[in-house]
């Protein structure tokens, strides 16, 4: 089952220009957000992995129906963290592990002295055992981990986008929660491109029907309350309200009273993945030539034809009259 929740804001602003290899982005001005958190997967086995690929598919094809025509997912590495994600058209979207001593409205909390890394490439699971999906594991790849921030707060992933975006989510693991009163539970919070809050934090549910039994002093291990599963996070914005930042507030599964603020807590993900808008697109020409040719790579632009070559090329075939 999923959980959308939309926020309805109105803003005003000036209309602005897209060029057409960017992401799914638009300038700002008034409408919708629509934040997609899918229901928990736990397990470690093949059957768990390949529920949480799917946990993405109504992200997707909402962001399809708002106009996306394609989608670039990124790579976690030592090599060039902070930045999590670059599209073709050298956008980027970075991640920053943040200490929140304030959980006012418009902070994002400040940095940790030691920031995260990349995780093992060959584990199929995240952090504490939440799973990869299927198609990320089998292809290798790392996971964003964090072990480090503030015992006096909550850890939370800021994830800063180059520009403001419509359509954009991951995978966390880990990201304990609870809502029944006791523990600390998890928020979703998203900012415009001015640092202000768009709406209220989103408070992240739990799948688990009965959150007695969570966490210390029941059972520290069970799976479930966010311990030890994986979600997809993410949302779809009107071209009116795009999103600079997106912030994941860790929680608590925990239930004593002095262990259960989400202050020793930690969190992960994988496959943080943007929506592209006006994605290149390959025509046939015909040609008075009867000999056949191979395929011509062009990275040119035909304003008058309405054809701009994308992040990469745009291809043209001559072929037989």
């Amino acid at each position: 089952m999923w959980k959308c929740v939309s926020i309805c804001i109105t803003v005003v602003t000036a209309l602005g220009l897209i060029p057409a290899w960017a992401v799914f982005a638009e300038p700002a001005a008034p409408a919708a957000v629509v934040q997609y958190i899918s229901d928990e997967q736990g397990g470690t086995g093949l059957t768990a992995r390949k529920a949480v690929d799917q946990q993405d598919d109504a992200w997707r094809t909402a962001a399809t129906s708002a106009g996306a025509c394609g989608f670039t997912q990124g790579t976690i590495s030592d090599a060039t963290l902070p930045t999590v994600l670059t599209t073709g058209s050298g956008f980027t979207a970075q991640v920053s592990l943040r200490d929140m001593g304030d959980m006012s409205a418009n902070s994002t909390g400040t940095a940790a002295g030691t920031q995260g890394s990349a995780g093992s490439t060959t584990s199929s699971t995240m952090q504490d055992n939440a799973p990869k999906p299927q198609t990320l594991y089998t292809a290798g790849e790392a996971y964003y981990k964090e072990s480090s921030g503030s015992t006096s707060s909550r850890n939370a992933l800021l994830f800063t986008f180059a520009q403001p975006i419509r359509a954009f989510g991951a995978w966390l693991g880990d990201v304990e929660t609870r809502t029944d009163g006791n523990g600390t539970t998890a928020l979703l919070r998203l900012l415009d491109d001015s640092g202000v809050r768009i709406g209220d934090d989103i408070q992240i549910p739990t799948s688990t029907a009965d959150q007695s039994l969570c966490g210390a002093p029941v059972n520290d291990s069970y799976v479930g309350c966010g311990n030890r599963t994986t979600r997809w996070i993410g949302f779809v914005a009107d071209d009116a309200t795009p999103v600079k930042q997106m912030l994941v507030i860790v929680g608590d599964d925990d239930s004593p009273t002095g262990s259960n603020d989400g202050n020793t807590e930690h969190l992960s993900f994988i496959g943080a993945t943007v929506a592209l808008k006006n994605c290149p697109t390959a025509i046939t020409l015909r040609t008075l030539d009867t000999r056949a040719a191979p395929v011509t790579p062009l990275a040119v632009a035909l304003p008058a034809l309405g054809l701009v070559a994308a992040g990469g090329v745009v291809a043209y075939r001559r072929r037989k009259a």
